[in-house]
């Protein structure tokens, strides 16, 4: 049975049908594509002079009011970052700052 010969009726619910079902899978799939594009710029910051990590360096992403405090253990964490590449700057009193 083709769809030329079905009755107006069944060949609009066999459409809504497929239609219907289109949409769910696309709407299921739609928060994996916008997830997908984006990241998180994560690191752990040490002192060099005695290998301790390093707390409360202010760690900015360059060009954004985008950034993240290192923890007790050093490390830090900016969630939510679009798909790209990033300069990051460090900062803390007393020490230089420090552009990667």
């Amino acid at each position: 049975m083709d769809f030329q010969t079905l009755p107006p009726h069944r060949f609009k619910e066999i459409l809504m049908r497929k239609i219907f079902w289109f949409l769910s899978l696309f709407i299921w799939a739609s928060p994996a594509w916008l997830t997908a594009q984006q990241g998180t710029i994560a690191g752990r910051i040490i002192d060099m002079s005695d290998r301790q990590p390093m707390v409360g360096v202010n760690v900015i992403v360059q060009g954004t009011q985008r950034g993240a405090a290192s923890a007790a253990d050093g490390s830090y964490r900016i969630e939510h970052m679009p798909a790209g590449v990033y300069t990051l700057v460090f900062r803390m009193i007393g020490y230089e700052q420090k552009t990667v």
